[in-house]
């Protein structure tokens, strides 16, 4: 039986959005001719967390040597064989997320350093649900923040047929209130 690590489902996801990134020309909103910049937004959310100073590590500076510190066993080599790809001079990426380097290159990829939670709660469960509706501290929102980005959001075509569509048993949180999205 195949057992899954967590460094293979890394290179699974990021190749499998790379070539997923890679076939959305024509039919990013439901129509036959694309237009050449529309925009489309792919949020990933890992349930089960991921390492993001792992992912994108410093490999130069100061920071390179504090998380070379903090992770003497696990820390992604600055270069060489297995190190982290240069995203510039100071960050790079986990060979094992080689997919994605193509796409940041291209402009089509960003990351989104130190982003977090201001809110001091111990709970794995309240935070997940505080990222995806989008309100720190409040559980009590009827919308997620992708629904009210897709409600608010300028220049959207007005005949969309699946402005959003989920990947998953469950139509996540951040499209909840959403009239208009589909789960697959």
């Amino acid at each position: 039986m195949f057992k899954t690590t967590r460094r293979g489902f890394m290179v699974g996801c990021s190749s499998a959005i790379a070539a997923w990134a890679g076939g959305l020309s024509f039919t990013a909103f439901g129509s036959a001719e694309a237009e050449p910049n529309q925009d489309i937004l792919l949020v990933v959310f890992l349930r089960g967390g991921m390492d993001g100073i792992n992912v994108v590590p410093p490999i130069a500076g100061d920071d390179r040597g504090i998380y070379e510190s903090k992770r003497p066993r696990i820390a992604v080599p600055a270069s060489g064989t297995n190190g982290a790809l240069a995203l510039d001079d100071r960050f790079g990426l986990h060979p094992g997320a080689a997919a994605l380097h193509g796409l940041y290159q291209q402009k089509l990829l960003a990351f989104v350093h130190a982003a977090g939670l201001t809110s001091d709660t111990r709970s794995h469960f309240d935070a997940m649900q505080y990222m995806e509706l989008g309100t720190p501290d409040n559980k009590s929102s009827t919308k997620g923040w992708l629904t009210r980005h897709l409600e608010t959001a300028p220049g959207l075509p007005a005949q969309v047929i699946m402005p959003a569509v989920a990947v998953g048993n469950l139509q996540p949180t951040s499209l909840m209130g959403s009239q208009e999205s589909i789960g697959m």
